[in-house]
């Protein structure tokens, strides 16, 4: 299992991220001196390392670091009341294939999904304003990204770093195009589609979790 972070305080035992309907998990919580920040390792649920997670309705913020390093964390399902993702809240879940993000999330912070390596698509809400700098660093299999915004977001710098964004496809609303093929950053995809030709079988069903 992942070491400590040098500078955190004691372990605690984690039943629940949330109260109602988040699946009990038992976990390593780790947290710094000033309380401001928890990362969690070794997700397990009834003995076994926890590959899904479904957030609940309950949650409105993913904090900083939260879950990362979780090397066996494969999918992830956003409750529709997230609308934060905090610093290198996912960063190094290097087998992460798959994250819904529901519909209210607005901010992703910097290096959110900093090397989750095996990410191939991403849908960004309707609602998402802001993306923090180097969100998405070495995410280099991510070919497709869906943005619903019909506002460009604004981004930090290098948030695509190292993704093949010059062979990758992006999915933005048809009355938009334009102004994201303008966009910094937004413009170095080698496609810039209207969203109705997503391909419908682009996202997996995440049904289940």
């Amino acid at each position: 299992s992942a070491a400590a972070p040098k500078t955190a305080g004691p372990r605690t035992a984690l039943g629940k991220l949330a109260e109602d309907t988040m699946h009990e998990f038992t976990a390593v919580l780790y947290t710094s001196p000033d309380a401001e920040t928890t990362m969690t390792f070794d997700l397990y649920i009834n003995g076994e390392k926890l590959t899904d997670i479904v957030v609940p309705s309950s949650v409105d913020s993913i904090k900083d670091c939260v879950f990362a390093n979780n090397y066996s964390l494969q999918k992830v399902v956003l409750g529709e009341n997230v609308k934060h993702i905090g610093f290198y809240a996912f960063g190094d879940c290097t087998n992460l294939d798959s994250i819904d993000m529901g519909n209210q999330v607005t901010t992703i912070d910097r290096s959110a999904f900093w090397n989750c390596k095996n990410l191939t698509t991403i849908r960004l809400p309707k609602q998402i304003e802001y993306i923090g700098e180097t969100a998405f660093w070495l995410c280099e299999k991510l070919v497709s990204v869906t943005c619903e915004a019909d506002s460009v977001p604004q981004l930090g710098i290098d948030v695509f770093k190292d993704v093949p964004t010059a062979t990758a496809t992006l999915y933005v609303p048809g009355g938009s195009i334009d102004l994201y093929k303008t966009a910094e950053q937004w413009e170095e995809f080698g496609q810039i589609l209207p969203i109705e030709q997503t391909p419908e079988d682009l996202f997996p069903t995440l049904a289940g979790l």
